[in-house]
């Protein structure tokens, strides 16, 4: 969990940077934070900038947490909930190295005191917690989520997502961004009911767990317009794999846009899954922050592995979708986020040879499309062509290469022959 604590700690020191310092500082809350190693990390790192309080409710998980306190050399006091706005304003925020510990369920030390960011890490699912959250979240300020019940995100048991997060949700190839989007689905909802709106920063996809983390603004108009703008649900082709919001909320009732459920046979081919998230998932600024934290100070190492750091460049990459090559990452954006990624093994051309992911994209970004790597799968590209056009595009590629093969074997076969 080294680079989920590495990317929350980013966040954070990126969201101190966007603050104006004469605004004193930032009060964050780790929700569950066992032994304390990421609100630890927090306080080293930040020092005087932020104020800490970490919370658990469980003994054993804080009396570890106080003594890695004592270990690292950081100061703690225990506090009861209605204690932390009191503590929070006397001596928390100098220069000495504090933090507040509360023996507590995190909801009812939520109720107490605002706060500027927030990281929720349960184990299993945050959805108990995160209305409790956005409520008392500071305009401006940062929620950051991890969840770890990945069989339900990814639509291995859709009745647990049913349950957990209200949405219908079923196996499909792009299941990482598919749960990505029905988190952050839920989270727009219960902001909605605080008359909050939400802005993704960023969405992480591992192997143990998906991370999210989006900016929270105050104003039930921009809670109406976030729900009507960005949350909606999906079209999906159980054949192709193709995928575009649905214009209605019936199972099959909608076309993916693909033809698979034009004919009789395929009529039962689209399913509508959701609600889901149909927005932006990355901020491209906030992330180049972040980049600067991780990878510009002498600490990365300490912070990041190797294949960590390549993880980040490709979330770099994929907030831009660059629509046409370039050897530098400091382009204007498109004025879109394309919403899912393909991957070339999906389009069953046999006899063909694909090109590499590489060449693919170059293919795209050359006919007009926007087309990067994707951090969800990294055999797949994101990109804003549809599946029918990547196959076309490819096969087109594919044909070109034949031919310019055929007439190189030609000419070399007619320059022997004159030789001879």
């Amino acid at each position: 969990m080294r680079c989920n604590r590495a990317f929350v700690c980013a966040s954070l020191a990126a969201l101190v940077e966007s603050r104006d310092p004469v605004s004193g500082p930032i009060d964050c809350l780790d929700g569950f934070s066992a032994s304390g190693a990421m609100a630890l990390q927090w306080k080293t790192r930040l020092v005087s900038k932020i104020r800490v309080l970490a919370v658990d409710r469980c003994p054993s998980a804080m009396s570890a947490l106080e003594a890695n306190c004592e270990l690292n050399g950081v100061h703690w006091r225990r506090v009861r909930p209605h204690e932390v706005a009191e503590q929070f304003s006397t001596d928390c925020g100098s220069g000495k190295l504090k933090i507040l510990t509360a023996l507590e369920q995190v909801n009812s030390v939520m109720e107490t005191c605002p706060f500027d960011f927030i990281h929720l890490d349960p184990f299993g699912s945050p959805a108990g917690n995160i209305e409790s959250a956005l409520r008392h979240l500071r305009n401006g300020g940062l929620l950051s989520v991890t969840c770890t019940d990945l069989a339900s995100l990814l639509g291995q048991q859709p009745r647990v997502a049913m349950r957990n997060y209200g949405a219908v949700l079923m196996r499909v190839r792009c299941a990482p961004e598919l749960g990505a989007r029905t988190l952050l689905a839920f989270v727009a909802a219960c902001a909605a009911r605080c008359n909050k709106s939400i802005r993704p920063v960023y969405c992480l996809s591992a192997p143990r767990f998906l991370l999210a983390c989006v900016r929270v603004e105050r104003g039930a108009r921009r809670a109406d317009d976030c729900l009507a703008r960005s949350v909606g649900r999906l079209a999906h082709c159980r054949v192709c794999q193709q995928q575009r919001p649905a214009t209605s909320g019936s199972i099959g009732g909608d076309n993916a846009g693909c033809g698979c459920g034009d004919d009789a046979e395929g009529g039962g081919a689209v399913a509508v899954l959701g609600p889901v998230w149909l927005g932006d998932l990355f901020e491209s600024d906030f992330i180049k922050r972040m980049a600067r934290h991780l990878l510009g100070s002498a600490e990365s190492d300490s912070l990041l592995a190797s294949e960590d750091k390549i993880l980040l460049k490709m979330l770099l990459e994929e907030s831009q979708c660059l629509s046409r090559s370039t050897d530098s990452l400091e382009v204007s954006m498109p004025p879109f986020q394309p919403m899912f990624y393909i991957s070339p093994k999906w389009l069953r051309l046999s006899g063909v040879d694909l090109p590499r992911l590489e060449q693919l994209i170059e293919i795209l970004r050359s006919s007009g499309h926007a087309a990067s790597r994707t951090h969800f799968d990294l055999t797949a590209v994101r990109t804003s062509a549809s599946i029918q056009a990547c196959r076309d595009l490819i096969l087109q590629h594919s044909t070109a290469a034949i031919l310019n093969h055929n007439n190189t074997t030609d000419a070399a076969s007619l320059t022997s022959s004159m030789d001879s």
